[in-house]
């Protein structure tokens, strides 16, 4: 299990390997993987709030450090009963001085503030409910993996009406909203911002995050 607030590197991926509730599991983002992601992130239904090049090269530069452990962000496939169906994201805000910034302006963020980010792979999975039920099985696992974070703030686009909803049926509350750089130019700068509070019977009560680490990530999502 990773350190209080660190980054996440391979090995404490490996350790936990796949871990779920029911029957959403969660197993670390591998090379193996991204051929898989490269045919998600092309899919219309993702492109529109991802707006990320699926060729391999650009899936590498982007994914490739996290794989290796040379990130302090988590990547994750979720898989539905064994089913790989869409991947989700994991950072604390204070790693990425940038962002941290960006979203310190319209909400209160501190050490332990994380940050999730979400897709779904195939169009034929959405509208069921697998989003909702994704994010609050992550969650869980955010609790239990990484004791120093104490909440997850997740900015979402206004024109995201599926997204929001999904977090809003998982638990998050709505703060408000917030004028925030989109990730798809030329999109609305209005966002969402939604928010989980780490519950007190998670576990063992959050400790003193360790020292910020590396820069830079957006945030948005697609269920």
């Amino acid at each position: 299990m990773p350190a209080d607030g660190a980054g996440v590197s391979r090995s404490d991926q490996a350790a936990y390997g796949v871990w779920g509730v029911s029957k959403i599991a969660f197993e670390a983002l591998t090379r193996q993987r991204f051929a898989l992601l490269g045919r998600w992130l092309a899919a219309e239904h993702v492109a529109r709030w991802w707006h990320h090049d699926p060729a391999p090269d650009a899936i590498e530069h982007d994914f490739g450090p996290a794989a290796d452990g040379a990130e302090s962000a988590a990547d994750f496939v979720v898989l539905d009963d064994g089913r790989p169906v869409g991947l989700i994201q994991y950072c604390l805000l204070r790693d990425y001085p940038e962002y941290f910034d960006e979203l310190a302006g319209v909400a209160k963020v501190g050490a332990g503030t994380a940050t999730i980010d979400y897709l779904i792979g195939e169009s034929a999975d959405t509208g069921r409910g697998l989003g909702t039920r994704m994010i609050r099985a992550f969650a869980d696992h955010v609790w239990a993996a990484w004791p120093g974070t104490t909440e997850i703030l997740v900015p979402v686009n206004l024109g995201n009406v599926a997204s929001w909803r999904a977090l809003l049926a998982a638990g998050f509350v709505h703060l408000g909203q917030a004028e925030l750089d989109p990730d798809v130019p030329g999109d609305d700068r209005r966002h969402q911002l939604l928010l989980l509070r780490r519950p007190l019977t998670s576990g063992r009560p959050p400790s003193a995050p360790a020292s910020p680490a590396r820069s830079g990530t957006g945030s948005s999502a697609s269920t």
